[in-house]
């Protein structure tokens, strides 16, 4: 078995990731290593090349980002699955829409990652709100794009719901510059927002996405490959 298959690791408390977030496999990672799971648990669970998953491990050992906190063997471990709502999109919460769901986990991964700055101390406290402001800007501004993204696809689906689910978006919408206006004025919104974010964004795709997922989904079909023309148009369209 390779030296790190029953090895539970986990980040490292007061930290700074910033250095790795460029690095999309490193950061994706971290996000994942929480102290539960052994390194073969991540690997199963998380669709990880388990070659690849023991060198970058490795690597950000190495680095100082996390530490070995046991082998699981030893300890007679009994893998307990965390929460990966909070980290990857599971299945049932899949639209079919590639595009969607791709933009749905990219929603997931800044909660993930403004989790991540709450959770780490930083000596700097200027510094952390000026994270923060940051994963809050970059989070709303992608919220408008994906909302008005599906909104296109609904309106071009001739989706039945689409003015209630509009209007879902706007409240949200209206909410989240809310927490962005307290936050600028100096409140430390990050556990509120957080909860509401993890509660709203799994409950909006489980009851509203999915619901107009068959429409979208046949419309999307008749265009073609989600990879061709008319998709690339779209996406540039809302992303840029």
């Amino acid at each position: 078995m390779n030296q790190f298959g029953d090895i539970i690791f986990k980040r490292v408390d007061g930290v700074d990731y910033s250095g790795v977030r460029d690095n999309t496999s490193l950061f994706s990672l971290l996000l994942v290593i929480d102290g539960k799971r052994t390194v073969n648990a991540i690997a199963r669970e998380d669709n990880y090349d388990e070659k690849e998953l023991f060198a970058m491990i490795d690597q950000i050992e190495k680095m100082g980002l996390i530490v070995p906190v046991e082998s699981a063997a030893a300890k007679g471990y009994q893998e307990t699955p965390m929460d990966v709502s909070f980290f990857k999109l599971p299945k049932k919460y899949r639209t079919g829409i590639v595009m969607v769901d791709n933009q749905h986990q990219m929603l997931v991964d800044m909660v993930t990652q403004l989790d991540t700055i709450r959770k780490t101390q930083y000596a700097n406290v200027q510094f952390r709100m000026g994270e923060i402001g940051k994963v809050v800007k970059q989070l709303i501004d992608y919220t408008i794009s994906h909302f008005a993204f599906e909104e296109s696809l609904m309106r071009e689906a001739n989706y039945e719901h689409y003015s209630a689910h509009k209007r879902i978006h706007e409240l949200f919408i209206t909410r989240s510059n809310e927490y962005k206006e307290r936050f600028i004025a100096g409140e430390d919104i990050v556990d509120e927002l957080l909860e509401v974010l993890n509660r709203w964004l799994f409950n909006h795709i489980r009851n509203d996405d999915l619901a107009f997922a068959p429409a979208v989904l046949k419309t999307v079909k008749s265009k073609g490959d989600t990879n061709g023309p008319w998709a690339t148009k779209l996406l540039k369209k809302f992303f840029g």
